[in-house]
């Protein structure tokens, strides 16, 4: 915690203070309710239970003072200001210094790390008010000191006891305190979930999922400053994509000055082998089915606005680019009745989707699929087909995952899969076109 003085002595003070302490008054009737305890509890219950930013919490603490103001006087206004000053400067302090040792704050935090230095604010609120209610003795007897003279004696213990130094080694401890702080938030909001694939460079992508905190996602940037638009990838069902078989796609993305996040849901969620059992039968429809496609849209939104946070990226050329259920979750990202639509996509990329009646695209989307997809039939797609910027791209003979270097024809779960060299170009140049197209 904060410290802001010790008790090693009150040191003698010039007759002006003298004068001051013969001179004052105590407002003892002003706002009884308004005590220091009280004060601390309610800074303790808000930051328990609400979400504050960094302004929302400095106002915070201007009402405070505010009131320790109109409640008694502005110094011990003043006296509490001091090591919340401090220590919101260590905290700042630690960032700068956390993110010249990083190369900058891993910028999917950004916004955790702000509502935990917004909640550490009010906690320093309140753990300092708290001491000042602890060095002036029990405040519910005092409420009612008839004497303003004795009230003064005890806020002079309070604001005045000390020398010089020790009131300067209590800043020295809550500037460091405080970039104890900073640092701490940044390593903890900077620690990544587990994430298959074999990737290295992962990164936390905070969710709003009961079940986790976050997922993760593998983040390839091209060299330069940017701003770089940017690609969320999304795997099928049966897990994330390894970083072999994705290689060939981020270095092409790359080469074209396009950063990649590839995302992984399912791993931070214990769900290391994937939802292709629950997604066997697409016509079924079941409601975890249903539930799945739509937590994968969220989950692609929350990719996108870690993306978004980070100053290299171009915020306008943001795509989503999905395989199998990873196209379905990307088509629900950008589905004009998904309430969470409104994000900024600059297109959607999606590879033999399954397409649900109720898809209503809110920006260009292309779909590429086989005719002999016994998966995910192009049919579904096909009356989506006449909406605007809805491009539906339909190749012979290819079946699912048409597009993945199979060694040989694969079965999964009863679906056949074959790597078909002629349609997995002509997909790729229109991936290429598309995402040119929309760069611009």
């Amino acid at each position: 915690m904060c410290f802001f003085g010790s008790s090693r002595g009150r040191v003698e003070r010039s007759s002006l203070r003298s004068s001051r302490k013969q001179s004052a008054t105590w407002p003892a009737r002003r706002f009884p309710i308004v005590s220091l305890p009280s004060i601390s509890t309610v800074m303790l219950i808000v930051t328990r239970n609400f979400n504050l930013s960094v302004g929302s919490a400095v106002a915070l603490v201007g009402v405070v003072l505010v009131l320790l103001t109109v409640r008694y006087d502005v110094d011990l206004a003043l006296a509490v200001l001091a090591p919340v000053a401090s220590c919101v400067l260590g905290a700042f302090v630690g960032t700068l210094l956390m993110g010249s040792l990083n190369n900058g704050m891993s910028p999917m935090n950004v916004t955790t790390f702000y509502q935990d230095t917004a909640r550490g604010i009010v906690l320093l609120l309140a753990v300092t008010v708290d001491q000042l209610a602890g060095r002036r003795g029990d405040e519910h007897q005092q409420s009612h000191w008839p004497d303003p003279q004795r009230w003064r004696y005890v806020q002079n213990a309070i604001l005045e006891e000390g020398t010089m130094w020790d009131n300067f080694l209590a800043s020295a401890i809550a500037v460091a305190f405080g970039a104890t702080f900073g640092v701490s938030t940044i390593a903890v909001a900077q620690t990544a979930p587990p994430m298959g694939g074999d990737y290295t460079n992962v990164i936390p992508i905070p969710v709003d999922d009961p079940t986790t905190k976050a997922i993760a996602g593998a983040l390839f940037k091209p060299t330069g400053k940017g701003p770089f638009p940017a690609v969320v990838l999304v795997s099928g069902c049966n897990g994330v994509f390894p970083m072999g078989l994705t290689k060939a796609t981020t270095d092409r993305l790359l080469a074209k000055g396009v950063a990649t996040l590839i995302i992984d849901p399912f791993t931070p969620r214990n769900e290391k082998d994937g939802i292709c059992p629950t997604m066997q039968n697409v016509y079924d429809k079941s409601d975890a089915q249903l539930k799945y496609v739509a937590r994968g849209g969220n989950d692609a939104l929350a990719a996108l606005n870690v993306l978004k946070a980070m100053p290299d990226i171009d915020t306008n050329h943001i795509f989503l680019l999905g395989y199998s259920y990873g196209a379905m979750a990307s088509l629900s990202a950008i589905n004009k009745k998904n309430p969470a639509s409104n994000a900024k996509v600059a297109g959607v990329v999606a590879y033999y989707p399954f397409c649900y009646e109720n898809d209503d695209p809110s920006v260009p989307v292309l779909v590429l699929v086989g005719d002999k997809d016994d998966w995910t039939p192009s049919p579904s797609c096909k009356p989506l087909a006449s909406k605007a910027n809805f491009e539906l791209v339909v190749y012979p003979g290819a079946t699912h995952a048409f597009n993945i270097p199979f060694e040989k024809p694969a079965e999964l779960l009863g679906h056949h899969m074959e790597y078909n060299e002629k349609a997995a170009q002509d997909a790729q140049q229109r991936v290429d076109a598309f995402l040119d197209a929309h760069m611009k």
